[in-house]
């Protein structure tokens, strides 16, 4: 599982979901973000492998995680690298 915390508009969970079939979830303090980013995700016919939680990142279970990524991430490190292990 692989965690975006701050996901926006969950452009990173979606190419993460589509290029590689990981399994992603989307970490959101603002609701309507939140909002917009699981109305991508599910326009993108990704439902089945992403979704997006409400809430502080700090407070947050990530036992589950093979990963984490932000779009800053993305500028510094290959996609595939990040992505090889979710």
């Amino acid at each position: 599982v692989v965690y975006d915390i701050g996901c926006g508009d969950g452009r990173f969970l979606i190419k993460c979901a589509k290029l590689v079939g990981c399994r992603c979830v989307g970490i959101e303090v603002d609701e309507e973000r939140a909002a917009e980013a699981q109305a991508n995700i599910e326009a993108a016919g990704l439902s089945q492998l992403a979704t997006v939680v409400v809430g502080n990142a700090l407070e947050i279970d990530y036992s589950e995680a093979t990963g984490m990524g932000n779009q800053t991430l993305l500028r510094f490190a290959h996609f595939s690298t990040l992505a090889t292990k979710c």
